[in-house]
């Protein structure tokens, strides 16, 4: 047991080295947190070690060490990958969390030399995450909004159910408690507070992670700027109350602004713009979606795969490697209803560019055939099934 933010992950690790077991299981209760996990224990137990995720598409289920969700390691296909002895060693992240019978099944199943569970929350038995009821967070949302209970609450801490599709207008402020590199999360968990509600005069927005390395995505969010252009950005951060549309007044100290200027300098960021349904005499770009996380999209002409965009988006300089690829998408631009872009969030190129050849008509209105690539993009956060469904139909 540790106070939050003292490096469990890697106390355990260090520690499990200097044991060397030969296989380590370790259970965590979200995706993101087990690749964090995988990350730490690389950097101490170093290359010697094959390492492995157990979480959504990914089935690497007979490394050295494998890591893993409890929602995963709980089904009965995945138990029956494993002998009871496999493991020497399981380590239970949260472990205030094992009461729960998903993690006592893996426990009942395993036979581990030995169980290590961390916990920087031992007292606590109660939060508002994944596991919890629709009922019981609807009751909390009232007790938080309510004027009339005597059980009325002032804040509620969630674990990422509350980054979207959930309007509680009355939120006046929000802490931010969670790093995180996604734009479009950073967006959706800043729109808690941004609803407008009958004697609501303001949101405070209290960040304390102070993820500077990122905090572009301030001006971004606040803006609705989907542009990039970085003086824009500057704008926003200097001017924002006369710039912004609407009613806004929005402040930065003297030394939040000095970091988000430096931020915005050293961002590298490339939008893709795409207009998903195409009029007949378009150019013939076929982006298309195959999967709610994955896209394939055409690059400008004429390009080859040899050609600076291609190194761009797929990184392969020295200079490129931190560029920061963002998806917008709008479903037709002749479409009077809907003109603007979604955002989509942050991209990413993988396998490698496709060379293919594209019909463009030239000044004198003769047919040729242009050098062109076709680019594979999987999207950080998969697009909203509802949202999917238009932009697709």
């Amino acid at each position: 047991m540790t106070r939050a933010g003292t490096g469990k992950t890697y106390a355990s690790a260090f520690a499990l080295r200097d044991q060397n077991p030969d296989k380590i299981l370790f259970i965590v209760h979200r995706e993101q947190i087990a690749k964090q996990a995988l990350k730490s224990y690389k950097r101490v137990f170093g290359v010697n070690k094959k390492y492995g995720l157990l979480s959504g598409d990914s089935k690497d289920y007979h490394a050295d060490i494998v890591f893993s969700t409890m929602n995963m390691m709980a089904k009965d296909e995945t138990l029956a990958e494993y002998k009871p002895e496999e493991f020497e060693i399981i380590v239970i992240d949260e472990v205030h969390r094992a009461g729960a019978s998903s993690y006592q099944k893996i426990m009942s199943y395993f036979k581990p030399k030995m169980w290590l569970g961390m916990t920087a929350s031992p007292d606590r038995t109660e939060f508002l995450s994944g596991d919890d009821s629709q009922s019981k967070r609807e009751e909390l949302i009232d007790r938080l909004t309510s004027d009339d209970r005597n059980d009325s609450l002032d804040y509620i801490f969630t674990v990422d159910i509350f980054n979207e599709g959930v309007d509680i207008p009355e939120v006046n402020q929000v802490i931010m408690l969670r790093p995180t590199e996604s734009l479009i999360v950073f967006i959706q968990q800043l729109g808690r507070g941004l609803r407008k509600a009958e004697d609501k005069e303001y949101v405070v927005i209290l960040d304390f992670i102070g993820n500077y390395a990122n905090n572009y995505m301030i001006p971004i969010a606040l803006s609705g700027d989907r542009s990039y252009n970085k003086d824009n950005m500057r704008r926003y951060v200097a001017d924002g109350t006369r710039i912004i549309p609407g009613s806004s007044s929005i402040h930065f100290d003297e030394i939040s602004r000095k970091r988000i200027f430096e931020s915005i300098d050293a961002a590298k960021t490339l939008p893709v713009f795409i207009n998903y349904d195409k009029s007949e005499d378009a150019i013939a770009y076929e982006d298309r979606f195959v999967a709610p996380d994955e896209l394939i999209a055409l690059s400008k002409h004429p390009r080859k795969i040899t050609s600076s965009d291609a190194d761009h988006f797929y990184k392969r300089t020295a200079q490129d490697k931190d560029n920061k690829i963002y998806l917008f998408v709008r479903k037709n631009k002749d479409d009077h209803e809907a003109k603007e872009f979604y955002f989509l969030g942050e991209i990413t190129a993988h396998d490698e560019p496709t060379p293919i050849k594209m019909p463009v008509i030239d000044k004198d209105g003769n047919t040729k055939m242009d050098d062109a690539f076709e680019i594979k993009y999987h999207l950080d956060c998969p697009v909203r099934d509802d949202l999917y469904d238009y932009i697709t139909d």
